[in-house]
């Protein structure tokens, strides 16, 4: 199985599929598109207005791989389920972590 992050030069590429206006912010597992990439799915009980969902899913993000919210930016997808999150700073080994969560 792939994972749902690329890594780059700069840093990693985090592939996540949202899911706002939910019951609960958690990890909901992963999910393939069209194209067979493969995205996190995470849910967040913040609202799709005012890039309030957005900012839900970074805070969630950095609280689960304990790095500052300044060190993840949203690289695409503002106004889409699917996003792509920059993260600065971060190891593979420390996405492990989210994959052990999404099961």
């Amino acid at each position: 199985m792939g994972k749902p992050w690329k890594k780059t030069k700069e840093g990693i590429e985090l592939f996540v599929k949202l899911a706002p206006n939910s019951s609960k912010t958690q990890i909901l597992g992963s999910s393939l598109d069209l194209e067979s990439r493969l995205y996190l799915k995470i849910s967040v009980t913040a609202i799709p207005e005012n890039n309030k969902a957005n900012l839900a899913l970074i805070e969630f993000v950095s609280k689960i791989l304990r790095v500052a919210k300044s060190k993840i930016t949203l690289k695409s997808g503002a106004t889409k389920a699917r996003k792509v999150l920059f993260l600065e700073g971060v190891e593979e080994k420390d996405l492990m972590k989210i994959l052990v969560l999404s099961k």
